[in-house]
C-alpha cells in the first residue's frame, strides 16, 4: 500500500484573508458613515438606497421562484 502525500499548492487561509481589500475599504466606509456623514446622506440618500434594494430583491425572489411577477401588491 502506498502512502499519499499530501498536496502542498492548496493553502488554508482564514476567511478575512480572502475577502479583497475594496471589500473591507467598503464596510468601513459604511460602519463609520454615522460619525461624519450628515442627515441628508444617512436618511435620504442611504434609506432609498436601502428600500430600492429590498424592492430588487424581492422582485428577483418573485421572478426566480415563481417565474411571474405582479407589480400590484408594491
Amino acid at each position: 500500500m502506498a502512502l499519499v502525500e499530501q498536496d502542498k499548492s492548496v493553502i488554508q487561509t482564514a476567511w478575512f484573508e480572502r475577502i479583497p481589500v475594496p471589500w473591507w475599504a467598503l464596510a468601513v466606509v459604511l460602519l463609520t458613515m454615522p460619525g461624519w456623514a450628515n442627515d441628508f446622506i444617512l436618511f435620504q440618500v442611504m434609506g432609498w438606497t436601502f428600500i430600492l434594494g429590498m424592492i430588487a430583491l424581492s422582485l428577483m425572489f418573485l421572478a426566480g421562484y415563481g417565474g411571474m411577477v405582479s407589480l400590484i401588491q408594491m
